[in-house]
């Protein structure tokens, strides 16, 4: 029985070093999506400042370009803008009192 156990505790606990190792990978994959996210967001930000300001200084672009950042970052991390839902209009059948007989 103490061998069956042994063997059962084994088994579970290659279970758990396999989940272990399945959200390594979804972590692995999350931190390279962010690089690339980040990687983005700052060539966007180069060219934003390039063609903004052509003819800055690079310590003025670089300046620029980290003030660029934090929006573009949020903007790409966001499921995009929400447009606010339209205001319902009353018509006039809601406007009227009920008749009663």
């Amino acid at each position: 029985m103490d061998l069956e156990k042994q063997l059962i505790f084994l088994d579970l606990t290659k279970q758990q070093l396999e989940v272990e190792k399945q959200q390594l990978d979804l972590e692995r994959q999350r931190l390279a999506l962010e690089k690339d996210r980040v990687q983005i967001i700052l060539e966007i930000a180069k060219t934003m400042v390039g063609q903004l300001q052509p003819d800055a200084d690079m310590g003025t672009r670089e300046m620029l370009m980290h003030s660029l950042v934090p929006s573009l970052l949020q903007l790409a991390t966001s499921d995009g803008l929400e447009l606010a839902e339209p205001v319902p209009q009353k018509n006039e059948e809601t406007e009227k009192p009920a008749e009663n007989g």
